[in-house]
């Protein structure tokens, strides 16, 4: 994806006559959690469109950032970060309870509000990484 990026931000610069765009590092990020329900002919819609815009520009490129990318990656680029962030919270969560009971998964499973079979899942989820 990260390929595709630069050689459409190259080849969209090229045809504008300007230096290839750079991307902060925040843009980059958000523009590879994306979705692309539109596959790869909306990403090259994308940096196509944001070369033209140009953002922050010197002799180096347009520097293209996060505010300069359409609302709707700019949007999942931050449900992405919450959801990641809500898992990390849950997997805390569980990791606690289970420690203040000194491992009893039943006393832990009460403690979480959870079935005890919802949390042998959950612990299996982690340690598969998952």
């Amino acid at each position: 994806m990260a390929v595709l990026l630069d050689h459409f931000g190259r080849s969209a610069a090229a045809r504008a006559g300007l230096p290839p765009p750079r991307f902060s590092p925040a843009a980059h990020a958000a523009l590879m959690a994306y979705a692309w329900p539109g596959n790869v002919r909306e990403l090259r819609n994308v940096v196509d469109m944001l070369v033209a815009m140009g953002g922050t520009g010197d002799d180096e490129g347009a520097l293209i950032d996060i505010a300069d990318l359409p609302q709707e990656i700019r949007e999942e680029s931050t449900e992405t970060a919450r959801a990641t962030d809500l898992k990390a919270v849950k997997e805390a969560a569980i990791r606690a309870a289970v420690d203040a009971c000194g491992g009893n998964l039943s006393r832990a499973a009460r403690r979480l509000g959870i079935a005890r079979s919802t949390l042998y899942m959950r612990l299996s989820a982690l340690e598969r990484g998952a």
